[in-house]
């Protein structure tokens, strides 16, 4: 797999193969050691243009299933394609080169709080200053076989006698295609390492920071802004990163619902104008109606809904949140309510065996159909 190149647009491009999924998963279990089974038999596509938001109870598998998708948890078994390539144990450079297609959000902004938020949102650009080219890998293995043969001529030497000409003739090529190589990484990584960057990347970062609405903090420290503002900063280093898909776990769990709000409109205006797929786990049942395009509902590591927002009625969200094996170890949930000053139907569930050992309560809140 061949890393883009800098210069290629943040709007995705259009082509024959538009409806075919960006990323899909099939079949795909993760089982910790010890027998823990945190997704169990997922298939998943995402097509261009979708807007797909996880929902279900803590514990259900959507952490899991979207890091698999990019490979920061290895699944157990299934098949993962990106982009129409099928993934296969990937590691190293060509690793590298599927979590710059797959841009991954997390509830930790992920921040170097003392850079300028225009040096954070630049970052997104080093995959593409890299080594991980056939070239420049193609080049090292030469310069490394040079460097083996010479060492042994020089061994060979120290106990017999070995013709200076022959080791001219190892030697030269091999210091050239060291010299190759340190000129290589000098033009493509170097300039990176002291934060030294083409206008490219420049425009790039600029783009992303006026695509999420914050333009106007590139000058600004990192750990100056608050967490509405980091969160959107995260999203802008995400966009510069120009990836196939974008997935954002939680992204809105630690904020205000004025903060909320504002980052998930950068995400929607994300999926929107530049026409990338966005996949986000999510708890407020509301918020996902109000944005998704398409609702994926998880318990017990398994997909158990998959629809369009209308078709999230009480009755599904009823069945997401006390279905699966989590409803013997709760004890009689409450009925439930209609919230006069939301206008939401709100189902709350109490888990008493949590994993802190003291009882856990979750509430789903979705729009009442008489509303």
């Amino acid at each position: 797999m061949v890393p883009e190149t800098p210069n290629e647009s943040l709007s995705r491009r259009r082509g024959p193969r538009a409806e075919s999924p960006l990323v899909r998963i099939v079949g795909v279990s993760k089982i910790y050691p010890g027998g823990a089974t945190a997704l169990d038999n997922a298939t998943l596509e995402v097509r261009p243009d979708e807007f797909i938001v996880v929902v279900g109870p803590s514990g259900a598998g959507k952490s899991t299933m979207l890091r698999c998708m990019n490979l920061l948890v290895r699944p157990t078994s299934g098949t993962l394609e990106v982009d129409g390539e099928t993934i296969r144990g990937e590691h190293g450079s060509q690793l590298r080169t599927v979590r710059g297609k797959v841009g991954m959000i997390f509830q930790q902004f992920g921040l170097v709080g003392r850079l300028s938020v225009f040096q954070n949102v630049l970052a997104g650009r080093l995959r593409f200053h890299t080594m991980d080219s056939r070239p420049a890998r193609r080049l090292g293995s030469a310069a490394a076989a040079g460097v083996v043969v010479l060492t042994l001529l020089l061994i060979v030497r120290a106990v017999t006698s070995v013709p200076t000409t022959l080791l001219w003739a190892v030697g030269i090529p091999t210091a050239l295609l060291f010299c190759a190589r340190c000129v290589l990484w000098c033009w493509k990584v170097g300039p990176s390492v002291v934060r030294v960057f083409p206008a490219a990347d420049k425009q790039a970062a600029m783009d992303a920071l006026t695509a999420v609405g914050i333009a106007h903090l590139a000058d600004r420290r990192a750990d100056q802004l608050s967490g509405g503002q980091q969160q959107r900063v995260a999203i802008a280093r995400t966009l510069a990163q120009d990836p196939t898909v974008v997935l954002a776990d939680e992204p809105i769990a630690s904020l205000d619902p004025v903060s909320a709000e504002g980052v998930m409109d950068s995400l929607q205006r994300i999926n929107r104008e530049h026409g990338i797929p966005v996949v986000v786990n999510l708890h407020q049942v509301d918020v996902a109606r109000r944005y998704a395009t398409r609702i994926i509902g998880m318990s017990a590591g398994r997909i158990v809904f998959d629809g369009p927002p209308d078709q999230l009625t009480p009755e599904v969200v009823d069945r997401i949140y006390r279905g699966g094996p989590r409803q013997a170890a709760a004890v009689a949930p409450e009925d439930p309510a209609f919230d006069a000053d939301s206008g939401c139907v709100v189902i709350t569930i109490d888990h008493p065996h949590s994993a802190t050992g003291a009882g856990n309560k979750e509430q789903a809140w979705i729009p009442s159909p008489a509303s």
